[in-house]
């Protein structure tokens, strides 16, 4: 079975930045991983071409689509990434869920010789 990763893509004004970075790192991520529904989480900063705010993205990996459609049935209504009335205006967000499909290991240091 292939591994799921729902991957949060979010603009934060940066004016909130703080504030949302202390409640998405002490609240939202562990409400989700609360759920059982994921095996683990990263919180990444994009460093990207930004229109203004800072842009990072949160991902949750689920062992199986499985999983990933439990907590979609279960618990996302409950659980939202702009949950929090204080940044609902001063972050936008795009979700997408991703199937990985291969992964490698590292390349031996004897193969780049």
């Amino acid at each position: 079975m292939a591994k799921i990763i729902y991957n949060i893509t979010i603009n934060v004004d940066e004016h909130v930045h703080e504030k949302w970075l202390e409640w998405v790192r002490n609240v939202h991520i562990p409400q989700v991983m609360d759920t059982g529904c994921f095996e683990r989480s990263r919180l990444l900063r994009i460093h990207a071409f930004e229109q203004g705010g800072l842009t990072y993205a949160v991902q949750f990996e689920a062992r199986d689509m499985e999983s990933y459609n439990r907590f979609q049935s279960e618990f996302s209504k409950a659980i939202d990434i702009c949950l929090d009335p204080q940044f609902s205006a001063a972050a936008q967000t795009i979700k997408t869920v991703l199937e990985v499909v291969d992964t490698h290991p590292l390349v031996s240091k004897e193969f780049l010789e």
